[in-house]
């Protein structure tokens, strides 16, 4: 009698099937680093194009005096590209005279949610000449 010994090459299911279990982890960590980074480059895209819509929206409707009145100090929603609005209002600070606080924000949607940039600036102007 003679003994015949079959070498088998290959891998068995239970190996294949851990394989594939640590590459879909993989892939799957992947993925989610991925869609991370795409989160961030929209968020910071968003930003800088309100920053821009900022920019564009003081320098078509600046605050300036004419006629010893303040103008453009109140804009309501004006609408820029891509549904970003520029708007600015004013109040009067009751502690100081002819102290007024501008916020000045740009607003956006983004899937859904309402975001917004704002920043607040300070104006005083008096056309009271008087040294008392």
């Amino acid at each position: 009698m003679s003994l015949r010994t079959t070498s088998r090459t290959g891998l068995t299911l239970v190996e294949v099937l851990l394989a594939m279990v640590i590459l879909a982890t993989g892939a799957m960590v992947l993925m989610t680093a991925v869609s991370h980074c795409l989160a961030v480059i929209r968020i910071s895209r968003n930003y800088h194009t309100a920053r821009h819509i900022f920019d564009l929206g003081e320098l078509e409707y600046p605050v300036f005096i004419k006629d010893e009145k303040v103008v453009n100090l109140e804009l309501n929603q004006i609408e820029y590209k891509n549904g970003f609005t520029f708007s600015r209002n004013s109040i009067e600070d009751p502690a100081h005279k002819g102290m007024r606080i501008i916020h000045t924000r740009v607003d956006w949607s983004d899937r859904g949610n309402r975001r917004g940039e704002e920043t607040v600036s300070y104006l005083y102007y008096t056309n009271d000449l008087s040294l008392n």
